[in-house]
């Protein structure tokens, strides 16, 4: 990602994707930090979503970035009236802001990080023109469609840097006293840094808590999400809003549930399913595309065929999610 934002990159647009939680934002502002003399223009950050995890109307933001570009009204004719805020005021066409935004970037070093971006669509009004502005865009593998093959894919953590990060918020003592306890806690929350962060910050608060007390907690896959909530740490929301925004049916994850943690086949899930293979095939592959499914390395003697798994906190997210039950079939007939 250095040699992406560095001066000289031919392309210097790049897609940051991975399971929600997994750290895609952080990694995205952190190369941005480092790399903010590249851009003595300036850096822009905005969220695509609101709080909800609805997205945001691109007219809305792009008069946010106009703004931050130093267009005082973006209408530039008194459109939004006196005293009256952009963000809620009658806005121009969207083609008139992009026209303005563009014209506002056009040979400036800057770089735009477009975060939680949720179609094409949104991202086509919001990429500036010409090669000086960098764009890193956090989001769903098919905005490379539109971005170009520089991608990022951030994968769970491994079991040492786990430690590292749960000790980061605990402290390496506590940890170095109770390391299984603390192994077994970076195994459950399956190497995600928003899991474990939550995990540290609830240890952290709560000294006269060991950390086998909240492994312990941890170890019932039905309560194990409920447990990764900490005052704005949320793992189920954060997953909650990565389905949204890859557009992933609850439906879909929720039957998967059924094929559990270990590894399989489309055939033995289209079995488990009652799919056809084609179909399991192409339903076990939307999910990997989103990272809520892992596709594994064949086993021996499978010809090459290619096997797949649940994140181990995907699958508990999956098993929460309610049965819908259609109403003719939950409700009793009226006599």
């Amino acid at each position: 990602m250095q040699a992406l934002l560095a001066p000289g990159s031919p392309v210097r647009r790049g897609l940051v994707t991975g399971l929600g939680g997994v750290g895609k934002t952080a990694l995205a502002l952190r190369a941005a930090h480092t790399s903010r003399y590249h851009f003595p223009d300036g850096q822009l950050y905005v969220d695509l979503t609101d709080e909800h995890g609805t997205a945001r109307d691109p007219r809305e933001v792009l008069v946010r970035l106009l703004g931050a570009l130093g267009e005082e009204t973006a209408a530039g004719d008194g459109t939004y009236g006196a005293g009256r805020s952009p963000a809620v005021a009658l806005r121009p066409r969207l083609d008139e802001l992009v026209r303005r935004y563009r014209a506002r970037t056009a040979g400036r070093r800057l770089l735009v990080v477009l975060d939680n971006v949720s179609d094409t669509e949104q991202l086509a009004a919001l990429l500036p023109d010409g090669e000086e502005p960098a764009v890193l865009v956090i989001g769903h593998p098919h905005l490379a469609a539109a971005i170009g093959p520089h991608t990022t894919v951030v994968e769970p953590l491994g079991d040492d840097d786990g430690l590292t990060l749960l000790a980061a918020a605990v402290g390496v003592g506590r940890v170095a006293e109770n390391l299984a306890a603390a192994r077994q806690i970076v195994a459950y929350c399956g190497g995600v840094p928003l899991a474990l962060r939550t995990a540290g910050a609830r240890l952290a608060a709560r000294p006269h808590w060991s950390p086998a007390l909240l492994a312990g907690r941890l170890a019932a896959p039905a309560d194990r999400l409920r447990e990764l909530r900490f005052g704005g740490l949320d793992m189920p929301r954060s997953l909650c809003s990565w389905l949204r925004l890859t557009g992933v049916a609850e439906d879909d994850l929720r039957r998967c549930a059924a094929l559990g943690e270990r590894s399989f086949s489309a055939a033995t899930a289209a079995a488990v399913l009652d799919l056809p293979v084609v179909l399991a095939e192409d339903l076990l592959e939307r999910l990997a595309d989103a990272s809520l499914m892992d596709p594994t390395e064949p086993s021996g003697g499978t010809n090459g065929v290619p096997r797949y798994r649940l994140h181990r906190l995907v699958l508990c997210y999956a098993r929460s999610l309610p049965v819908r039950i259609p109403v003719d079939t939950a409700l009793p007939v009226a006599s």
